[in-house]
């Protein structure tokens, strides 16, 4: 099978599965910088193509909000090179409106036959972030950020403090019996 072939595969499926999800599904053609997107994606953005339709990896940047462009290529330069094998970025998008829509994009990598990146495969979803993000402000909800920081923090104290203890396997607890 052809790696157009393969491609069109694929976005015959996502197109399908759009119907299903309120995110947002992608397929990106890594080799010809090609991006197609499914579901209602353009009732909130300036998307030319949806569905079949594709666009141009230009006119995807200029989705991106300005101040989010420079992190979001260099990820998707990794990517390109094959030093990453998925994209998990929370970063901003523009909306029709003009204002940045904060979004979670996520996708794997599919290789050709010769282990290099082919397409990236994967969702954009503004759902994953509800939690997070303050629908008045758009920005960040400081209560649940600092919940998330203080569990992450604690995990990693208890984690440290019991891999530091040298050979605590070694420790016989049948010395110390009550």
């Amino acid at each position: 099978m052809s790696n157009n072939e393969k491609i069109q595969k694929y976005l015959e499926s996502f197109d399908a599965l759009s119907h299903s999800t309120e995110d947002y599904l992608y397929v990106w053609d890594i080799k010809n910088g090609l991006n197609w997107f499914f579901g209602r994606i353009s009732d909130e953005f300036s998307i030319k193509g949806t569905g079949l339709t594709p666009n141009t990896d230009q006119e995807l940047m200029d989705l991106i909000y300005k101040d989010d462009r420079l992190d979001v290529a260099k990820d998707l330069k990794l990517v390109k090179s094959g030093e990453k094998k998925e994209h998990d970025l929370t970063y901003r998008w523009t909306n029709k409106e003009g204002k940045g829509v904060w979004i979670n994009c996520r996708g794997n990598v599919i290789e050709d036959d010769d282990g290099q990146p082919l397409m990236l495969l994967g969702r954009v979803s503004r759902s994953v972030l509800e939690n997070k993000i303050n629908k008045l402000t758009g920005l960040f909800n400081k209560n649940k950020i600092l919940t998330e920081t203080l569990v992450n923090v604690v995990c990693s104290f208890i984690q440290n403090c019991v891999c530091s203890i040298d050979n605590f396997a070694s420790v016989s607890l049948s010395k110390y019996t009550f």
